[in-house]
């Protein structure tokens, strides 16, 4: 939910629609592998704990690490609507960058 909260906002500023329902479609797989760590992190658990026992009180925040990875990092990586929301931001920025290198007396060639 964290990321599609950035993924809004994100999309508002650079003035683009952003829909849920797209979202979901788009990035099926990327959301997929997200949960996937944390369920591949619950099998794995148990084998971490007998290996390390005092893994044990630190469960909440290993959780919370697989859950930051695969939402941030993970999605980073395989997320098509993230991948189009950083390209317009590029396109605009470009444009951006001409049109104040046009203006303020500086030939962009020099």
């Amino acid at each position: 939910m964290l990321k599609i909260r950035s993924l809004r906002k994100r999309s508002i500023k650079a003035n683009l629609s952003f829909s849920f329902k797209d979202y979901f479609i788009e990035d099926w797989f990327s959301i997929l592998i997200s949960v996937a760590a944390v369920f591949i992190f619950v099998l794995i658990l148990p084998e971490l704990i007998a290996y390390r026992p005092g893994l044990q009180n630190w469960t909440v925040l290993l959780f919370i690490s697989v859950g930051w990875m695969g939402s941030s990092i993970l999605q980073a990586f395989f997320s098509k609507t993230e991948k189009r929301l950083l390209e317009v931001i590029d396109i605009k920025t470009n444009i951006a960058d001409r049109i104040l290198s046009d203006t303020d007396g500086r030939d962009e060639k020099s």
